[in-house]
């Protein structure tokens, strides 16, 4: 949906915005702070849905009427979330890359595994 593309990008164009700011504008700090404003809250929201839906994830995957094998919720999007903030502080070089899109990559791994599990019929 057109909604769900605007979510994914806001993040990394604030980002991008901010750079831009910094090193561009006469009063940066001033609009630094206004970027700050409206960006920490949706950072807030976006983790928090995050959160949300993994855990119904795990959720999903352990209840005795799943049809997702149990291995599945290895797999889950906090964990390996959890993973790349762990390679962002072992090795910075390679974490920096990954960080920036750390909740789309967590979640293409878990989509990745389910496609997985689905081309096995492990998933019926």
């Amino acid at each position: 949906s057109p909604h769900g593309k605007f979510l994914i990008n806001v993040p990394h164009g604030i980002v991008a915005f901010v750079g831009i700011i910094q090193k561009e504008a006469s009063n940066a700090s001033q609009v630094l702070e206004v970027c700050k404003a409206l960006h920490d809250p949706l950072t807030v929201a976006l983790g928090i849905g995050f959160v949300i839906l993994t855990i119904g994830i795990v959720r999903a995957a352990r209840s005795e009427n799943s049809h997702l094998p149990q291995w599945i919720m290895y797999f889950n999007p906090i964990l390996i979330y959890a993973l790349v903030m762990a390679i962002y502080f072992a090795i910075p070089s390679i974490g920096n890359y990954l960080m920036v899109a750390g909740f789309n990559f967590a979640n293409m791994i878990f989509l990745g595994a389910c496609w997985w599990a689905l081309r096995k019929n492990e998933i019926t």
